[in-house]
């Protein structure tokens, strides 16, 4: 993968956050804060790059 290991971190996470809470709710965001604060920064990364990553 061409991400940072930070966007590839934020994206597994995100996903197996998803196991316990299925939508985007505060709750859900919350739960990735915890365990991941800097978690807008790939957000941000992968907003900007996303579309890029082969």
């Amino acid at each position: 993968m061409k991400a940072p290991r930070m966007v590839i971190k934020y994206v597994i996470l995100h996903e197996l956050c998803h196991f316990k809470i299925k939508e985007h709710s505060p709750r859900f965001w919350n739960l990735i804060g915890k365990q991941m604060p800097e978690y807008e920064q790939a957000v941000k990364w992968l907003e900007a790059n996303g579309i890029r990553i082969n």
